[in-house]
């Protein structure tokens, strides 16, 4: 069997000198190169020599690239974001937002430097609707790239968008990616969210999907909204379907309930976990970066929010949102009570704190961590998992082949007194307004992490070549997308088994895990396959990838190295 040059190199990076790590990712050491251009290396060590604006008078642009863990060169290269400078709101002086201090992993793949005409440059667009945040203007300005009114333009390699049409899907693949996929109103509107959960608990009854608080959608369940209250006293709260920013939301203790316009009516957690006697609710980031095969990142960072009254618990005060509602929008104009948090975000102080600070508090006041972080993820990806199937054939009917899609979601949950960890709501497109150096210090490493990880493509002339398969193809009978069973083959028995088109879809993927920096894969993992049997879709490329875990798993045992314990996410779960 005749193995290319770069499949031996990739071989060797996986078999010879990989590290398993925890999350089921295989890391490959820094590689080495020879001097004229292309390096190895973290990001931090590259000088910024992007324009200062985009009308600037530069000609020439600067930009950093990142290669495949399967090359031995940069030939196919996605663009390195870094953290952008932010505006400080005291002085106008643009400030350094700060690392993270949570779990990031280093970028661990080839770099290149490449310098070019403004006219030749990467081009990004910003659509009609969408808010123009300072931060993700600075990031795509540091990377490199020039802003364009015409999406449709050959260098357009990102299209930013509020909203997109239909029709405009056909114009994204991996040379042009859209910050949204079609279908995934089906998370981010309550109304819709309640359905597919209660759908998909129904289905499941026995998989865990109790992961979110009873829902009714009115007017048209007002009648089984009242007999609920009438039988239990329980509190409920109403929002609007597709609201932000704390719009429109009041709570009830007792029918009748007038409703003006369509809404939800969700059962309020009376027990949450307080922290100095007050609420507080989390906001984390995921990201879906493909439909098919599906696969599903965290942040390792993100935002504690607190209500910035002291909590008065059972059914007293409700008309005091301070007390009750922890929406950062509400409760800055508590002039009197709420405070800035401190400029490194560390310190248990403020209204504001780090998702890392939250974990330290966890862990000094015997709080199980673990356990909360354990549900978030499982909340992560069943929320995913309810529209699955809606966004895998919308996806199919308006983008077709390919992975030219991405989409942030803003995951708010709460933790509750008996450190359960219920989802409120999914918002599409979450702020990424910077309105604190805490703030800059996750939204500005978010946006750069972000769109370092989904792989924007620089437009050279090296990547309109097609690019030959990692291995040649053997002749075994094996089927690459039939589930394995032991004893599994190695990376050195399975690769030469898949078409050129499969070694693309496992390329892409671990390519993307190797750009991962603070974020964590939550799906697929090499646990997620038992925990979430009979709730994920029996696709192809969904099997591909978890096989691929399972052959990444014995070319480690393979040479006699000890598998550490592997976290879980969720539980195993019985279907019907």
């Amino acid at each position: 069997m005749e193995i290319h040059k770069r499949a031996t190199e990739a071989l060797r990076l996986f078999a010879d000198s990989a590290v398993y790590r925890r999350d089921g990712v295989v890391r490959c050491p820094k590689t080495e190169f020879t001097p004229g251009g292309e390096r190895a290396g973290g990001v931090d060590d590259i000088e910024d020599c992007s324009l200062k604006n985009f009308d600037g008078e530069a000609d020439r642009v600067c930009m950093t690239v990142a290669g495949s863990v399967f090359e031995e060169t940069t030939t196919t290269t996605t663009i390195v974001f870094r953290p952008a400078d932010y505006t400080s709101k005291e002085n106008r002086e643009f400030v350094r937002a700060k690392p993270l201090d949570c779990a990031t992993e280093p970028l661990q793949l080839p770099l290149k430097d490449i310098q070019t005409n403004k006219s030749n440059a990467a081009r990004a667009h910003i659509g009609e609707g969408a808010i123009r945040f300072g931060v993700l203007l600075a990031t795509l300005q540091r990377a490199g790239l020039v802003l364009t009114k015409d999406f449709k333009n050959t260098k357009c390699v990102l299209v930013w968008a509020k909203r997109i049409k239909p029709d405009e899907y056909a114009l994204a693949n991996e040379k042009r990616k859209f910050n949204h996929f079609p279908g995934t109103w089906g998370m981010g509107r309550k109304d819709l969210l309640s359905k597919n959960l209660k759908k998909m608990l129904k289905k499941h009854p026995k998989s865990g999907y109790d992961i979110h608080p009873a829902t009714y959608l009115l007017p048209s369940e007002l009648k089984q909204l009242a007999r609920h209250m009438t039988d239990t006293r329980e509190v409920f709260i109403l929002k609007p379907n597709a609201a932000a920013c704390g719009m429109g939301i009041r709570l009830t203790a007792s029918p009748p309930i007038d409703v003006k316009e369509p809404c939800i009516a969700q059962r309020y957690i009376q027990k949450p976990l307080l922290i100095n006697n007050t609420k507080f609710d989390l906001r984390l980031y995921m990201v879906v970066t493909s439909v098919n095969p599906l696969r599903v990142f965290l942040y390792n960072e993100g935002l504690v929010r607190f209500a910035t009254e002291i909590y008065p618990g059972g059914t007293t005060g409700l008309e005091n949102q301070y007390a009750h509602l922890t929406n950062y929008s509400i409760n800055k104009h508590n002039t009197e009570n709420f405070e800035n948090p401190d400029d490194d975000g560390n310190s248990e102080a403020g209204s504001k704190w780090l998702l890392s600070t939250f974990k330290n508090h966890c862990n000094e006041n015997g709080y199980p961590w673990d356990l909360i972080w354990t549900q978030i993820c499982d909340v992560a990806v069943k929320t995913v998992l309810s529209v699955e199937e809606d966004l895998y054939q919308k996806h199919a009917a308006h983008v077709g082949s390919g992975n030219g899609c991405f989409e942030i979601f803003g995951v708010d949950v709460l933790v509750e007194e008996s450190f359960k960890v219920s989802l409120l709501e999914v918002n599409i497109m979450p702020s990424v307004n910077t309105v604190s150096p805490l703030d800059a210090k996750v939204k500005c490493n978010f946006l750069a992490d972000l769109l370092t990880l989904v792989g924007i493509a620089h437009p050279s002339p090296q990547q309109q070549q097609q690019q030959p398969p990692l291995l040649r193809r053997s002749s075994s009978k094996l089927t690459p997308v039939d589930p394995l069973k032991p004893p599994y083959p190695t990376i050195g028995e399975y690769l030469p088994v898949l078409s050129p088109h499969l070694q693309a879809v496992i390329k892409a993927s671990e390519d993307e895990c190797h750009r991962k920096g603070a974020f964590s894969r939550v799906f697929p993992t090499l646990h997620t396959h038992g925990c979430y049997e009979g709730l994920v879709q029996r696709r192809s490329y969904n099997t591909l990838l978890y096989n691929w875990e399972l052959v990444k798993l014995a070319t480690w045992k393979s040479r006699g190295m000890v598998l550490p314990e592997l976290p879980t996410i969720g539980r195993p779960v019985s279907t019907t």
